[in-house]
């Protein structure tokens, strides 16, 4: 079993947003394993699964994922450890990214509310979309048509490599493009 947690923002303004990058990919993972995702008021969390892989979107604004991703793991009777959180990182340029055990939220503040809510003992997949002078502009924008084909080719990437994801591999010898 796979569990991985897209992070975003539900409101469809937000939909094409770099902010969410973590929701793009559980799209793009659902559409290519056809898995339909379906809203769990007891999670408040859309949910699918297929062979053994599961993805998530929490419901509602990403700078508060924290209590969804929670009341998942105790739904479903999950430790932290299991899961991998897939988001936007805007330290990491675009078109790059990499995967981390644990540690802090790196300024990330949806990753902050999770790590407020259930610990630091969880797996990350940060995809780069890059810093710039107004963040929140920046975070809430669109990709460009560029920006957006780099985005796609990691969202195949992943799906290749996603068995290096699982919680008990080590990732730093997984093979894939990594930014440490």
């Amino acid at each position: 079993m796979q569990v991985l947690i897209g992070l975003g923002n539900s409101p469809e303004e937000y939909a094409n947003t770099r902010h969410n990058t973590g929701f793009m990919a559980i799209d793009y993972l659902a559409e290519k394993h056809n898995i339909n995702l379906v809203f769990d008021p007891d999670t408040d969390c859309m949910i699918g699964a297929n062979d053994g892989l599961i993805l998530v979107k929490p419901y509602g604004f990403i700078n508060e994922s924290g209590k969804p991703v929670k009341e998942f793991l105790r739904k479903f009777s999950l430790e932290p450890r299991q899961i991998v959180a897939i988001h936007d990182a805007a330290d990491v340029p675009v078109g790059r990214f990499g995967t981390r055990n644990g540690g802090s939220s790196e300024g990330h503040k949806g990753v902050k509310d999770i790590i407020d809510k259930i610990g630091p003992e969880f797996r990350r997949f940060r995809i780069g979309i890059d810093r710039k002078d107004n963040m929140i502009d920046h975070v809430l924008g669109e990709f460009t048509p560029e920006e957006k084909s780099k985005i796609n080719n990691i969202f195949v990437e992943l799906d290749r490599n996603r068995i290096f994801l699982d919680a008990d591999e080590d990732v730093s010898d997984t093979g894939m493009r990594s930014i440490w």
